[in-house]
């Protein structure tokens, strides 16, 4: 069933991938976008808000089960640990993208922590109150800082920038609290905390997953003995560690697959994979088809 306006359900990724919390010289994340590629199945810690722009095509957003399609002054607010992809079908839709957690928020993160949105798609210019009103107001003078931006040539925000976004961020946050009707989930803030335990470890497998990493420099890293650790892991991103590293590697596979001529061998060894037979195989078991089937297909398409 499609939320928002009426179509046809999307597929989705049944093997959604956790995307680390917000690391960098923000503790936020916002951009606009003329949006051209899906964005499969993943979930994070943060608050995600997709809002789609004045004069823009749709996109279709699947969060928690549920498919909306936001056509222009349409938005998303997406619950920390809830898993979504978004989908183009052949448009392009100019977005904004915010995402703001625990690195941003700090204490009043608790707010939202262990919580999802109860009806998380707005229809801007649908429903007319003061929260819409404020809200939406936001969202265009962020828009607006992310153009001057693209259009200065600036590769980071100014700390004027910043210090705008923040400001916006901060009010953004306070509507949403008081005005988005939340449930609580005693699931979510377990895997809060459990993310929280190990996010050094998850930090590390996204930037160095080509590398020598084992269970046991895992567990060392986090501070727990094996064991601990992998209940921890498993509670936070629902998966055990090892499959969660594979994955990660063969993802990064895949796109070298189809965006490169790399030989595959030599794939399969940059990605953390070192013996061609076992690459080939997780391949195969992962995606139902050869690495030479992947890179043909996508040159078909």
């Amino acid at each position: 069933m499609i939320y928002g306006k009426e179509n046809e359900t999307i597929n989705k990724n049944d093997r959604p991938f956790y995307q680390p919390l917000i690391m960098g010289s923000e503790p936020f994340r916002i951009g606009c976008t003329e949006k051209s590629s899906d964005f499969p199945a993943h979930w994070h810690g943060d608050i995600e808000i997709l809002y789609v722009l004045p004069g823009s095509e749709s996109v279709y957003v699947t969060a928690d089960g549920k498919t909306y399609e936001l056509t222009e002054r349409s938005a998303v607010f997406i619950s920390g640990t809830v898993i979504h992809s978004v989908e183009v079908r052949g448009h392009k839709p100019n977005m904004l993208l915010v995402e703001m957690g625990m690195a941003f928020l700090g204490d009043c993160f608790s707010a939202f922590s262990g919580k999802r949105f109860s009806d998380p798609f707005v229809n801007f210019s649908e429903t007319k109150n003061a929260f819409t009103e404020k809200a939406e107001a936001l969202f265009l003078k962020l828009s607006d800082i992310c153009r001057e931006r693209r259009e200065g040539g600036i590769n980071e925000f100014s700390i004027p920038m910043r210090m705008k976004i923040s400001s916006c961020l901060f009010e953004l946050a306070y509507l949403m609290a008081e005005n988005l009707k939340m449930t609580s989930s005693e699931r979510r803030l377990k895997q809060l905390e459990a993310v929280k335990a190990v996010q050094n470890v998850l930090t590390y497998v996204e930037n160095a997953y080509f590398e020598h990493i084992t269970l046991d420099i895992a567990a060392s890293m986090a501070g727990y003995e094996k064991t601990r650790f992998s209940q921890l892991f498993k509670a936070a991103v629902g998966t055990p560690f090892h499959k969660y590293l594979t994955e990660r590697r063969l993802r990064s596979a895949v796109y070298l697959l189809e965006k490169t001529t790399l030989p595959v061998a030599e794939i399969g060894e940059s990605v953390g994979i070192l013996h061609a037979k076992s690459f080939s195989r997780l391949i195969r078991q992962y995606y139902g088809k050869t690495p030479g089937e992947i890179r043909r297909e996508s040159v078909r398409s």
